[in-house]
């Protein structure tokens, strides 16, 4: 837990820091080994991954945590059709 505001400022800027350093090396990776053609599906692929592990990442925890979420989840009715 953060004590000060510059605890915070710092802990976000290295967060930063490193992220834009993974981001660089993975996308010279992906660059790499594709061919121009394929090029632009790949970073797509690659960042639909990115996201899908972004949003079941937390929400694999959080069922591990509490196993009863995942049956509430099939009850909660979010953007439907049905009126």
């Amino acid at each position: 837990m953060a004590t000060s505001p510059a605890w915070v400022l710092m802990s976000r800027f290295g967060d930063r820091v490193g992220k834009g350093i993974r981001v660089a090396l993975r996308d010279a990776i992906v660059a790499d080994v594709t061919d121009s053609t394929n090029r632009g599906a790949t970073y797509g692929l690659r960042q639909s991954l990115d996201t899908i592990g972004a949003f079941t990442g937390p929400l694999s925890k959080l069922a591990r945590k509490n196993p009863s979420i995942l049956r509430n989840l099939n009850r909660v009715k979010v953007l439907t059709n049905d009126q």
